[in-house]
């Protein structure tokens, strides 16, 4: 009996030594697979979407996967432009540390982001095209409303970048270079990963260097915040903005942008992440003139306190806007429609015109809400171009009137203290 007992205990030993040797083998060749299938295919795969999303050739050398520290490495990803002649974005090398949490979360979640010497080469043609205008046609494309995209991006790290811009328009080049950026986080959702990047932001531009340093306050609490001070003295906005396409030709002929603005970065346990813009921006002088050189709006000064302004909530919050000297020349057509409607206009004649083009109505609202606490009004009464109007009491019967103020007040500044709150704001 004894014998008969110690054999069947030997056998199914046995049994299970082989089970466990089978189990390991199997789980050898899945890892084996995953490391020698998984980056060929994942390189393929990565390089036929992004040809097919952006439009553009898209090459990559090389893609591995760590299973053991599930880091995803990405080895010289370059994305032609249109011509295919010469690179629109070229990267060294991206190194990404998955997080185990996308898998319930059901959305993109990487506990750390490195992008090693990221290349961005901008080009503006002679007729004032650039060569990502298409691509900039379909991000702000209508779209139907819905919940905003879910992810998490942490510890972003960018190191030697550059952004290059040949403008063949004005014949000149800009550079921004030796780029080293630093962002805690970008997340729509909840995720406690731990942020070892402080935020940072520094390089040259045409090769002058330029410094944003942050600083980091209650490390060891539950509420971490890392924040960075955003200043300006007096920044000319013309030479600027010239890259930025105004409706119907527009042109800012004037303006200098002074700011004091705080970008904090606030993680706090069991609450989601958020990225909270404040503090005050003006704008003095500020004077934009139609493509025929006559001047359509002005200020002598537009002073916003930003009370909250966070992108990933899509919240904007104005603690005051301030406009001093506002000056306006107003026109309207014989078919009686305003001028600023036509600017706007999708496919609109030229400014001025006699075009009677209806103007199109289906603007699609951009759900951002926005609140205005404090608007004042320093009207400029020596201009006879300046046309105001202001809400009844008959028509706006839900704002209350303008704050008296105190007796020495000149009776030209108007005070308005209500909440303003959009929904819906015109996008075309």
């Amino acid at each position: 009996m004894s014998s008969t007992s110690e054999s069947l205990v030997s056998a199914t030993r046995n049994r299970w030594v082989r089970r466990l040797f089978y189990a390991a083998g199997a789980i050898a060749l899945l890892v084996l697979a995953v490391w020698v299938a998984v980056p060929p295919i994942a390189r393929a795969q990565l390089e036929t979407r992004l040809t097919e999303t952006l439009g553009r050739t898209t090459t990559v050398e090389s893609v591995s996967f760590d299973l053991n520290g599930l880091r995803l490495v990405v080895r010289n990803l370059v994305i032609a432009d249109k011509t295919g002649q010469r690179p629109l974005f070229a990267l060294d090398e991206l190194v990404a540390d998955v997080s185990a949490a996308s898998l319930w979360q059901r959305a993109p979640v990487f506990d750390a982001v490195k992008l090693t010497r990221p290349r961005l080469l901008l080009a503006r043609a002679s007729d004032g095209r650039y060569n990502v205008h298409d691509l900039v046609d379909r991000v702000l494309a209508p779209r139907p409303p819905g919940p905003p995209p879910q992810f998490s991006f942490n510890n972003i790290e960018i190191d030697g970048g550059t952004v290059s811009l040949d403008d063949r328009r004005l014949r000149r080049k800009v550079a921004l270079a030796n780029l080293a950026i630093g962002i805690p986080f970008l997340s729509s959702l909840p995720h406690d990963a731990e942020i070892r990047v402080n935020p940072n932001f520094e390089g040259t531009l045409d090769g002058a260097r330029f410094t944003l340093k942050g600083s980091t306050s209650s490390p060891f609490g539950d509420r971490k915040e890392a924040a960075v001070d955003i200043e300006f003295d007096a920044l000319p906005l013309a030479g600027y903005v010239q890259y930025v396409p105004l409706p119907q030709s527009l042109k800012l002929a004037d303006g200098a942008l002074t700011t004091r603005l705080k970008l904090a970065f606030v993680s706090e346990k069991g609450e989601p992440r958020t990225a909270i813009l404040s503090g005050t921006a003006r704008v003095d002088r500020l004077a934009i003139a139609r493509s025929d050189g006559s001047p359509l709006i002005g200020a002598r000064s537009i002073n916003v306190t930003l009370g909250k302004l966070d992108p990933l909530a899509r919240a904007v919050a104005l603690a005051k806007v301030a406009i001093e000297a506002p000056d306006v020349d107003v026109r309207r057509g014989a078919d009686g429609i305003f001028e600023f409607g036509r600017l706007w206009a999708p496919d609109a004649g030229a400014v001025g015109s006699a075009s009677t083009a209806p103007v199109a109505t289906n603007a699609v609202p951009l759900p951002i809400p926005v609140a205005i606490c404090v608007t004042s009004i320093l009207a400029n009464r020596a201009s006879p171009r300046t046309s105001a109007a202001l809400p009844s009491a008959r028509s706006r019967s839900n704002v209350p009137r303008p704050r008296r103020g105190p007796p020495s007040r000149p009776s030209n500044v108007m005070d308005v203290s209500y909440l303003l709150l959009r929904n819906a704001l015109p996008m075309r």
